[in-house]
């Protein structure tokens, strides 16, 4: 749902992803929109989130048949999807945060009757430390015995709320009719190219205050610079080859902006690469880590450096990353969102 997508891009700014084009879009016409090109798939299904292992926030919910089967048929359908638009020889995770089996493998079980040969489970039970198996039955059900080899991962063993999974390798082809996807021409989102000339001033900028190799980065992990206004994006080249009119919510890292001729690097930015920067950091002890994560500025910092309102990767004593400030006279300015 779009209330959920701004809490998806906080997490997304959080962990520094840049591979991700944010969508509004019902999951399932993804395999008819996009059939057989994409190399992962991770399909986090719509649940009845039993909340096994209640918190103020999850309470404890009884679930009842009907709603466990309305969900079930969704997703199906969303797994149906998935599987049609991921290659031959690609891997599709399933995921829900519920231990009912009619989500669970009944889902599995379902789309594997419907397409015979085109997937199998693969067994990943070597990625806990413990026995977890998926059942091979339910009731009056039998469910195929490859559906041992997903994982339940109950909350007496993980101390969680209770989650299932598997890993799907698709090994055959689905028969599918295509169809267009929506479209967008590129241009109404505003982005534009990031001049040559700004490119080169954003790269010496990011080299001398971090020693930050950017252009190496962009080039390695194929992405392209794009400005909208003064905020300066990283998009990946894959989206602009092979998805350039699809319409998105949000899409790439927005890494910073120009304040006059200044870059001002964003926290996406420093969370994806303040571990590589060599220089253009600073130390708080422990009672100021508790200030700056409150959001409040630091009094006359000891940082050794001349003020001179650079930007800084602001850091714990353990070397943990707590985003960008600027150095100013007398105080470090929190930049945290």
């Amino acid at each position: 749902s779009r209330s959920r997508i701004p809490a998806l891009r906080s997490v997304l700014a959080a962990w520094g992803g840049i591979n991700q084009a944010v969508t509004h879009f019902p999951g399932e016409s993804f395999g008819k929109w996009f059939p057989e090109t994409f190399d992962i798939v991770l399909l986090d299904a719509p649940c009845s989130m039993e909340s096994l292992r209640p918190t103020l926030t999850h309470p404890l919910r009884e679930t009842t048949p009907t709603e466990r089967l309305r969900l079930q048929d969704r997703q199906i359908q969303l797994l149906i999807s998935g599987l049609s638009a991921l290659k031959v020889g690609g891997e599709l995770v399933y995921a829900t945060c519920s231990l009912a089996p009619e989500e669970d493998e009944a889902v599995i079980n379902h789309v594997l009757e419907q397409y015979p040969d085109i997937f199998i489970v693969e067994d990943v039970s070597d990625k806990v430390p413990f026995q977890a198996p998926g059942l091979t039955g339910f009731d009056d059900q039998s469910f195929h015995p490859s559906l041992k080899n997903a994982l339940r991962l109950w909350p007496h063993l993980t101390g969680m709320s209770g989650f299932f999974c598997c890993r799907l390798k698709k090994t055959g082809s689905i028969p599918a009719i295509s169809e267009v996807p929506p479209a967008r021409d590129f241009s109404r989102t505003q982005l534009q190219p990031l001049k040559p000339a700004l490119q080169k001033q954003l790269y010496e900028q990011v080299q001398h205050n971090f020693g930050l190799q950017l252009d190496q980065i962009i080039v390695g992990s194929q992405f392209q610079l794009f400005q909208r206004l003064e905020s300066v994006f990283l998009i990946p080249t894959v989206y602009c080859e092979q998805f350039i009119t699809l319409p998105f919510e949000y899409i790439g890292m927005r890494i910073g902006q120009w304040v006059g001729e200044q870059f001002q690097p964003s926290l996406e930015f420093a969370s994806r690469f303040g571990h590589q920067f060599t220089r253009g950091k600073t130390q708080l002890n422990h009672a100021q880590v508790a200030q700056w994560v409150e959001g409040r500025d630091i009094r006359k910092p000891e940082t050794g450096l001349t003020p001179q309102g650079q930007y800084l990767l602001v850091t714990d004593e353990t070397g943990r990353n707590l985003g960008v400030g600027k150095l100013l006279s007398q105080r470090l300015r929190n930049l945290l969102p």
